[in-house]
């Protein structure tokens, strides 16, 4: 089932909180809200579930008026970060709840319940658990139970509010790991909130990033990662190095270098290099348009080398780099990094800069 989110307003106490909210939800999709606190991100993920009323908008579901709708009516499952599972309940008992409550023509046979329970306890592999309660069932395996309750109604679309935020790092891994899985097999319509940007990046068809209320870029994790269309974009997915610089003569003065430029050249005045620590492409060989830098410190990150270095004489503040290997440099190492990847920004506007990487010849 799609979800169109139409020119959505909210304010609380006359003060705005989503600013004319536009967004598709396909059927099918996974689309996580990302951003950070007070972002609006949580408010959104609300208004879709019916337990916040929007200022001004519409909600629509497969193209049926929603706004009016209670959030009992619009049959959506919603996951919450603290799991609120019954705590006088069985980890069974918790996921029938929502088809014990049904009333008349909806109401299931009991027989149905149970079969219905047995097959959603064997999905969130937790057959063996159904007579336990929540304080004898782990974090991980509470947030199962509260997924397996959110989907035994069958609901239209899936909403879950930062569901992996009170777990440990291992468990978090492991049940995005099992979510994703969960969604190709089932392809539910579901829409997640999160700070977390691997954890978005992980289990999303589609990345919306937020911030004061308004999007700023909704794309496949690739695009965003790859495209990033604004400077808070860009900063929000990950650690930036900001070098300070500035445009004179048609040239980037940076620290002590002079780097003319190609193509279109900037006005002149203040310019801010962003350089991501992946896109600093270090290397132990000199090449055409690389500049030196020596290793202050490093450490290992997943499969690579998180690195601390000082440019050479050309920059006075270090820089972080990521390494693509699996040895750990020497302090005291000589490598070379690239600005080919680096964007150039003055205030919030994205300049086209290009350097004329012959001046290093």
């Amino acid at each position: 089932m799609s979800i169109l989110i139409d020119s959505i307003q909210k304010t609380f106490g006359g003060a705005p909180v989503l600013k004319d909210i536009s967004l598709t939800i396909e059927t099918g999709e996974m689309a996580a809200l990302l951003g950070p606190s007070g972002s609006g991100k949580t408010t959104l993920l609300r208004i879709i579930a019916g337990l916040e009323t929007e200022t001004s908008g519409r909600i629509l579901f497969d193209g049926a008026d929603m706004t009016d709708v209670s959030a009992r009516d619009r049959r959506v499952g919603f996951v919450f970060q603290n799991y609120a599972l019954f705590r006088h309940m069985t980890a069974g008992e918790n996921i029938a709840f929502g088809l014990t409550v049904r009333k008349g023509a909806e109401k299931l046979p009991k027989a149905d319940i149970e079969a219905r329970v047995r097959d959603l306890l064997a999905m969130v592999q937790l057959t063996d658990f159904a007579g336990r309660y929540p304080a004898q069932l782990s974090g991980g395996q509470q947030q199962r139970v509260a997924l397996a309750r959110a989907l035994a109604t069958e609901p239209r679309v899936l909403l879950l509010d930062e569901p992996f935020g009170a777990l440990d790092a291992q468990v978090r891994e492991d049940l995005r790991q099992w979510i994703r899985r969960l969604h190709e097999k089932l392809r539910f319509t579901g829409v997640f909130v999160t700070h977390d940007q691997e954890e978005a990046m992980q289990i999303a068809d589609r990345v919306v990033v937020m911030k004061d209320g308004r999007i700023e870029q909704a794309d496949a994790p690739e695009e965003i990662w790859t495209r990033p269309k604004t400077r808070f974009v860009l900063k929000f997915l990950c650690d930036v190095n900001v070098l300070q610089g500035r445009i004179e003569d048609g040239k980037l003065h940076l620290g002590s270098l002079i780097l003319p430029l190609s193509g279109e050249k900037p006005a002149p005045g203040p310019v801010d290099v962003l350089l991501r620590p992946i896109d600093a492409q270090m290397k132990r060989t000199f090449g055409l348009g690389q500049l030196p830098i020596e290793v202050l410190s490093s450490r290992p990150k997943g499969g690579a080398v998180q690195v601390l270095a000082r440019p050479e004489g050309w920059y006075p503040e270090p820089i972080n780099a990521i390494l693509l290997e699996d040895a750990l440099p020497t302090r005291g190492n000589t490598y070379y990094m690239s600005l080919d990847r680096a964007y150039f920004y003055r205030g919030n506007e994205r300049l086209p800069i290009r350097i004329d990487h012959h001046a290093f010849s």
